[in-house]
């Protein structure tokens, strides 16, 4: 386990509690610098680190160069953390607005509407800005995004990324690609998005708070199947309880979970959260496993953000497809099952599934030599620790 955890969790709880950082919990804030700060950075969480820090030496003074040296640091990261999230909101804003102009219904989710239930909005960083938009407005909206000055860095059919300097949106016109695993059509499930939305404004859509909430915990499993999921994911749920806890239909929420088969895994999130953040469950839930509890949480925060922190990729693809020859066949010519929401053609003419190869090797040659390394990785996958992360995967739900 690294070091510093229990501060971290320590100072993450006290945020979403909104309480101060009491003595007996951080002695001195400065002598746990070492730890606390890179576990932070390492799930971009580092605004919220600095924000706590501040507030504790606000209160209990600064003495000493140490102390200091500490609190200026808190300073800088918490200045520019809020310029940087206002800044954003401003470039969204503005996007939306030419989007509603030009009469193209768009729908915003994850992190630029989580943070809005936030104790501190501008505490939650993201790293791009997610929307998604009806399939035939695809043509039109990128249109658009290129006669704003925004230049499409990732162009497969389901999103397109775009950028312009710091800015990065995503823009989706479905928001699950993947079939997590083969116990539900997760792919067919979200296909309705639009069915749990709502109109805010003219052409500014929004979804219903337990749809969103559904689809946010089945995002985190997505991750998980693929590497991992760090602690910021958790805490967009944990927000969601505490600041909606009451008003959401958790009957609604528990059915839908159910048809995705994360019941379990939905236990297993809402004692963590408890565990972790002092959020009670908003429904009645059995007694977690204390050792599973105890591996789920160093899972979380030692693989980062994204959960990519050494871990084998390799070791994920053969845990996934079950085999090192299957995996490495989908490494470089996935079935047409496989790739058919990225290469839409592939649905109603799945023959031409050589020429989709093709098509994906040219738009992934930047990224050959990182699928050379995941072939390797999969050649040198460990069989016993595989073992050992397929009954993980199993315990928790996965």
């Amino acid at each position: 386990m690294l070091d510093g955890v229990k501060e971290l969790l320590d100072l993450l709880r006290a945020f979403v509690q909104e309480i101060p950082l009491s003595l007996t919990e951080f002695q001195s804030i400065d002598a746990t610098l070492p730890t606390t700060l890179p576990l932070c950075r390492l799930h971009n969480i580092t605004g919220i680190w600095a924000y706590k820090v501040r507030e504790y030496y606000d209160a209990y003074g600064v003495e000493g160069e140490d102390a200091q040296a500490v609190y200026e640091t808190a300073q800088k990261i918490y200045s520019h953390t809020v310029s940087q999230a206002v800044h954003r909101e401003l470039q969204y804003q503005a996007l939306s607005k030419m989007l509603e102009e030009d009469g193209i219904d768009h729908l915003a989710f994850k992190g630029i509407v989580v943070k809005d239930i936030y104790a501190v909005p501008q505490l939650r960083s993201y790293g791009d800005i997610d929307l998604v938009i009806p399939k035939e407005e695809r043509q039109h909206c990128h249109t658009l995004m290129q006669k704003l000055g925004y230049t499409a860095i990732t162009d497969f059919e389901p999103v397109y990324t775009y950028q312009k300097g710091k800015e990065m949106y995503e823009i989706h016109t479905s928001i699950m690609s993947v079939n997590i695993t083969d116990r539900a059509d997760y792919i067919g499930y979200f296909k309705d998005l639009w069915n749990y939305a709502a109109e805010q404004t003219s052409h500014r859509w929004t979804f219903t708070p337990e749809f969103h909430f559904v689809y946010l915990l089945t995002h985190i499993a997505k991750h998980i199947y693929s590497s991992g999921a760090g602690i910021r994911m958790y805490l967009d749920l944990a927000f969601y309880i505490k600041k909606l806890g009451d008003k959401l239909d958790w009957q609604w929420i528990q059915n839908e979970l159910k048809k995705l088969q994360l019941t379990d895994f939905f236990v297993l999130t809402l004692r963590a959260l408890e565990r972790w953040f002092g959020v009670a469950s908003p429904i009645a839930v059995p007694e977690s496993d204390e050792e599973l509890l105890s591996q789920f949480e160093a899972f979380t925060i030692e693989g980062g953000v994204f959960g990519f922190v050494g871990r084998s990729q390799g070791e994920v693809q053969v845990r996934k497809q079950g085999e090192k020859g299957k995996a490495l066949q989908k490494v470089f010519f996935p079935s047409a099952k496989t790739i058919q929401a990225r290469y839409t053609y592939l649905q109603k003419y799945p023959w031409l599934l050589p020429v989709a190869w093709v098509d994906r090797l040219i738009r992934n040659y930047r990224h050959i030599g990182h699928m050379t390394e995941k072939a390797k990785d999969i050649v040198c996958a460990d069989q016993t620790e595989l073992q050992k992360v397929k009954n993980f995967y199993r315990r928790i739900g996965l």
